[in-house]
């Protein structure tokens, strides 16, 4: 019987997924909203990366429109939602959208699938401006009938008290009711649930700024028109709030020397020092917000020198004891987003689009220390110039400590750059015995790899390294039983012995170039010695001991040779003057230079040691 699929519960399981897809979507506009607005905060409107910022706030909106033909956004007081479920969330009233929405009356803001671009970057400007620059005369809502969105439509509360489904002006949909301008709606309950009235009443007891000025100007000025009395306030004001030339330059002159006049920076150390200034009163040093927004736009910006000028900067500030009490936590918080798993990644993610160099990069980890060792593999894993991989290998000795071995263990063996970043760790790290990791190592198909890993076994020099050795003496690549046979020269443990000269006067000896027998037959001369020499005989005399034709048997000799050149004693000596007689011309003319090479280091030893009796004699 085949069982029925509940179509209903599929498709309901599918939308579930679809829409909490679209919920991060949602949560990632607003990210990029807030990065967007403080890029036109801090630079000019044809900085590079206000551009960028501007592209990501607008894919950020393609991609949901990829599965929704419109985004209706719910506002409360300092929260916005979508389809109940909360995409942002700040209770700073001064620098929350939320709040700055929520309170002139705005209930709902709607986004159609065809807004176009300029149409989102008027909308960010609206909010910028009613964060930082709010106007006297003019609430959001009636920021928002002045600016005649085609796409961006707008609900206020009073209409949801009418009954009615209006959006604002400007919709380009003469059937959406128009909004109510700004001051046809009353105040909006608090939060405490205190009335409109109580708010009114509250807001009368104290004078507005504005009206404060207007008032001083009629009282100095009481005859002027309306125009002279704008431009007499806007003098007082600039009085009030401007900084002189001098003054600025003073404190630019002072800072860009010490700082390169990276003018981001030379911001934020002036904002710093004013944490440190404890004549002023520190009710008026509420500043935390503004070096927030600097520390995340420069870890956004993720320009390297500029973030080892900022991390040199916090940590002075950490030992600093002029900090003021409110501010003891600030630089561990900056540290904190400098040092963030997520960041350090990203760092490390470098490609051909990067204006970041590698080596700096590497610079800031360093800096950073043990927390920077994820971010140093992820460049390991996405660079492929050797010297690089050299640099963030000892970068991560300098800065992993005892944590090496779990590093290593977690690269990824199947590429070949970090399977020789592996091995170069393990024999730069002098780690004792064998990891398991070595295991996987050994049987990389990367040559290179398992060349190294045979100087790395040879290092380790233990009865368990000489065993994986003995298998790198067989395997199936003729260059690494090579590379085998040249490196167990010097490790003289009987394991090593043993399977060398069970190799070299094996039946099967025929099948090897003759490369390879040179290389074999110096090893067990080196490493065996005088135990070989009845072998060596009996090969040199029986035409049939390795090889069968009359060739054959030369090239049985010439290998005699090659391995009694490193076999000490006069015995060995004996066969060699044998062989030196030889009616081969090859045969012999070898075995005589061997000879002399021999005769020659015989002499000089023998000077050597008249030169240290002639010293104790005159002693």
């Amino acid at each position: 019987m085949t069982p029925q699929i509940d179509t209903k519960m599929t498709l309901g399981q599918e939308s579930a997924k679809r829409d909490l897809c679209n919920l991060e979507k949602v949560r990632a506009i607003f990210s990029s909203l807030s990065k967007f607005i403080n890029a036109k905060t801090i630079y000019t409107s044809n900085n590079p990366n206000v551009t960028n910022f501007a592209n990501a706030f607008i894919q950020a909106f393609r991609t949901f429109f990829e599965d929704e033909k419109e985004l209706l956004l719910t506002i409360e007081q300092y929260q916005i939602k979508w389809r109940d479920e909360v995409v942002y969330d700040n209770n700073n009233k001064t620098q929350s959208i939320a709040f700055l929405l929520y309170k002139d009356g705005v209930g709902e803001i709607i986004f159609d699938s065809s807004v176009k671009p300029t149409e989102l970057d008027q909308f960010v400007d609206l909010i910028k401006n009613e964060i930082y620059n709010p106007s006297i005369h003019l609430d959001i809502v009636s920021r928002l009938w002045e600016s005649q969105f085609t796409n961006i439509f707008y609900r206020v509360y009073d209409e949801y008290a009418d009954g009615t489904s209006g959006e604002g002006q400007g919709s380009g949909n003469e059937s959406r009711e128009q909004p109510l301008l700004a001051n046809d709606h009353p105040d909006l309950p608090d939060a405490d649930g205190n009335n409109a009235n109580n708010n009114a009443q509250a807001d009368n007891s104290i004078e507005s700024l504005g009206t404060y000025f207007y008032r001083k100007v009629e009282q100095k000025h009481p005859h002027t028109d309306a125009y002279q009395k704008e431009e007499h306030v806007q003098n007082m004001l600039e009085g009030f709030f401007t900084v002189s030339t001098e003054k600025l330059r003073s404190w630019q002159d002072e800072y860009f020397e010490l700082n390169g006049r990276n003018k981001l920076l030379w911001l934020l150390k002036t904002m710093l020092d004013f944490t440190q200034t404890s004549s002023i009163p520190s009710e008026t040093r509420d500043i935390l917000d503004i070096i927030e927004h600097l520390v995340q736009y420069i870890i956004d910006e993720a320009d390297i020198p500029t973030l080892i000028a900022l991390l040199d900067i916090e940590r002075k500030m950490a030992q600093s004891h002029t900090i003021a009490s409110e501010f003891h936590s600030l630089p561990d918080c900056i540290e904190h987003e400098l040092t963030t798993n997520e960041f350090l990644l990203s760092l490390g993610k470098i490609n051909n689009k990067s204006l970041n160099d590698a080596r700096e990069i590497l610079q800031f980890f360093r800096l950073i220390g043990s927390e920077a060792a994820p971010g140093v593999c992820e460049l390991l894993a996405n660079s492929k110039d050797p010297s690089i991989h050299k640099e963030a290998c000892d970068t991560l000795l300098a800065i992993a400590g005892d944590d090496i071995m779990k590093i290593i263990d977690d690269f990824n063996l199947d590429n070949p750059y970090e399977a020789k970043d592996a091995v170069y760790l393990l024999l730069q790290s002098m780690t004792s015995g064998v990891p398991q990791i070595i295991e996987r190592l050994m049987v990389s198909p990367n040559v290179q790899v398992r060349d190294n890993m045979i100087e790395y076994l040879v290092h380790v020099g233990t009865e368990e390294a000489a065993l994986l050795l003995r298998k790198y003496l067989e395997d199936d690549n003729m260059s690494v039983r090579i590379k085998t046979f040249a490196a167990v020269e010097e490790f003289r443990h009987p394991l090593i012995i043993d399977k060398v000269a069970s190799l070299c006067f094996a039946e099967n000896i025929e099948t090897k170039s003759m490369d390879e027998l040179e290389r074999m037959f110096r090893a067990v001369g080196k490493l065996a010695g005088e135990k070989v020499l009845v072998p060596i005989e009996k090969m040199i005399k029986n035409k049939k001991w390795l090889l069968f034709r009359k060739s054959q048997n030369k090239q049985n000799k010439l290998l005699a040779i090659t391995a009694l050149r490193y076999i000490p004693g006069l015995e060995s000596l004996n066969i060699l003057r044998k062989i030196a007689g030889d009616g081969d011309r090859l045969v012999k003319t070898k075995a005589q230079y061997v000879l002399r090479q021999l005769d020659e280091s015989v002499e000089v030893s023998e000077e050597k040691q008249d030169l240290v009796v002639s010293e104790e004699e005159k002693r």
